[in-house]
């Protein structure tokens, strides 16, 4: 029975709240308790093979789809596109930085609890604009601009209530706020620059390589940044611990829900519109909040909901922005939005 298109919208709605929103629970659940702790670089090492494989079975399916001689021409194709030693060098800047991302996301999970990570992470948002600005040249609406000022509020309260908290408690031992925001705000910084700078790749090279194809080429360079960096500051303790040390169930649920989330977005992007998008990034920090509630015995204090309160309203009102200036300025938006999203995804 095939679903109608307002079926697959919601269908798409619930999917991202329950990835958003289960990720930051998940990689702060894999970095709390009395568990041995793994090491969060050989992590983002195996999201990356994950990443790559998926990548590589879905280019074999569209191959597999063609037929003969055409697969075989492709195939040639596809691997000269990839392999080009050039191309690979101008996809190298935001491979790098996803990685440096990955490993700043698990950071900021070890020092901040979920609630206060996604709310955080939406800072994303502004640095995207801030960049696109700069390297694309593209326009901000003015609703925007408004939307990203209320965004720093709220954050700015949330920020405050953290620091509050942790004043408070002194049973999070090797935890640290001000670290834990200072990679959370790195990791926006990587994530708004790798973002802009791979859609311009894509925009000015005029080539016609695919979206798996590109995301080949990053999972690949990835793959070796982040394995580079294990041989470089860990080959030491992997040899005497193992690299799978202190690996869990929850732990590999971390790491496939960071590995599939990018993944799973691209493929049900093209059912949800930008308001979609945005109302489903709002409802997860709620989920978020919620859950934390019953998992980590987190309660919300009244000035940690009001910033809540103020991030989700400025995402919704960012997202929707377009809408209601249709027809007289570009907006900005994140990579994860808007009808170039289906061109420029990779998976994160």
């Amino acid at each position: 029975m095939e679903l109608s298109p307002t079926a697959l919208k919601y269908a798409s709605l619930c999917v991202l709240c329950v990835q958003n929103s289960l990720l930051a629970i998940l990689m702060r659940l894999s970095r709390v308790g009395n568990f041995p702790r793994f090491n969060p670089a050989t992590a983002v090492f195996v999201g990356e093979a994950l990443k790559l494989a998926t990548c590589f079975v879905v280019l074999f399916h569209e191959f597999n789809a063609l037929k003969e001689p055409q697969r075989r021409k492709r195939i040639g194709e596809s691997f000269r596109t990839i392999t080009n030693v050039s191309e690979l060098l101008r996809v190298s800047v935001p491979a790098m930085l996803y990685v440096v991302q990955n490993n700043l996301q698990y950071v900021a999970v070890s020092n901040l609890d979920a609630p206060t990570f996604q709310i955080m992470y939406q800072l994303k948002i502004l640095t995207t604009a801030i960049f696109s600005v700069v390297l694309l040249r593209k326009t901000v609406l003015l609703t925007q601009w408004g939307a990203i000022v209320t965004l720093m509020m709220g954050v700015a309260l949330v920020q405050l209530d953290g620091d509050a908290s942790s004043a408070a408690k002194t049973d999070q031992v090797g935890q640290s706020t001000t670290k834990g925001l200072l990679a959370v705000v790195a990791a926006c910084v990587c994530s708004g620059f790798a973002g802009v700078y791979f859609e311009k790749i894509l925009k000015g090279s005029g080539s016609k390589t695919t979206l798996w194809e590109r995301n080949v080429q990053m999972c690949f360079l990835g793959l070796a940044l982040s394995g580079g960096g294990l041989v470089y500051n860990d080959f030491e303790s992997i040899m005497s611990r193992g690299f799978f040390y202190g690996y869990r169930p929850v732990v590999w649920a971390a790491i496939g829900m960071s590995a599939f989330g990018g993944l799973l977005t691209a493929v049900v992007v093209k059912y949800a519109d930008n308001i979609l998008k945005a109302f489903a990034t709002s409802i997860a920090v709620v989920l978020s909040v919620i859950m934390s509630v019953f998992v980590f015995d987190k309660v919300p204090t009244g000035q940690f909901v009001i910033g809540a309160i103020l991030v989700n309203g400025s995402v919704y009102v960012y997202g929707k922005a377009p809408e209601l200036h249709k027809g007289h300025l570009e907006p900005i938006l994140p990579l994860t939005a808007g009808k170039d999203s289906m061109e420029t995804k990779h998976i994160a």
